[in-house]
């Protein structure tokens, strides 16, 4: 098992390398996408744990320059930052204020060595557990103003071999998530390419109104590069055997 999926991250990296320089990071998006990330200059210049207000501007402003929409979407981007490598969680885009009159589930599961920043005006994802085995969880549900507010998540200080895990859900009744976010591809996956950020997958919210997906931060390119090549001298030992 182990070696069928060194195998797929190899033959990734390979597909990565040759539509991109993969001068930045790479972290694997469930089983098949792999997003490269690209530096934001003053992305969490501020103490942890805050995603300021001008941070989040910071990297809609980097998006918009490359001719990505954020308004009523989840944009989800790799970014290095002041603060290492971050996978960024957008919800919405920024531009106005006001109180929240929209709402979405969210939990997320990451390594405990690693740093969370929430940028969440209405404060309402608060929870946070540190568990025995390693792992810290983040929950709660942004409510944000869906007329021209914004807020955002961020795991920072990645490193090669972090996993995390994030579910999504639909909120109904008072401030639900639609028609805040659009019904439409509500997700996009967002990678660096060719010098500029471009849109690598969109996604739909299930039926049930969840959406759940798993990232894992890669080795660097050169080593696994190097996996590639020792994989496939065993596989050529293997077949002369």
């Amino acid at each position: 098992m182990h070696l069928f999926k060194n195998a797929l991250i190899a033959a990734l990296l390979t597909t990565a390398l040759g539509v991109s320089s993969a001068t930045g990071s790479l972290i694997l998006i469930g089983d098949d996408l792999v997003l490269e990330s690209h530096s934001i200059n003053g992305s969490f210049g501020s103490g942890p744990s805050n995603f300021t207000d001008s941070s989040l501007s910071l990297v809609h402003a980097s998006l918009a320059a490359s001719g990505i929409e954020t308004n009523s979407l989840i944009t989800v981007v790799p970014v290095d930052t002041d603060h290492g490598l971050s996978l960024m969680f957008l919800v919405d885009s920024p531009g106005g204020a006001g109180t929240g009159n929209a709402s979405l589930g969210f939990v997320s599961t990451a390594p405990d060595s690693i740093s969370m920043y929430v940028n969440d005006n209405a404060s309402d994802i608060t929870g946070h557990i540190m568990g025995n085995s390693g792992i810290q969880t983040a929950f709660g549900s942004f409510n944000w103003n869906s007329s021209g507010g914004a807020d955002g998540f961020a795991w920072a200080n990645l490193e090669p071999g972090h996993e995390m895990a994030v579910l999504f859900t639909v909120i109904e009744g008072s401030n639900p998530t639609f028609p805040g976010l659009s019904t439409n591809n509500t997700f996009q996956f967002v990678t660096w390419g060719n010098g500029d950020w471009v849109v690598a997958e969109e996604v739909n919210f299930n039926p049930g109104g969840v959406y759940a997906f798993t990232g894992m931060v890669l080795p660097a390119p050169g080593a696994l590069a190097l996996l590639s090549l020792a994989m496939l001298s065993g596989r050529r030992r293997h077949r002369r055997d």
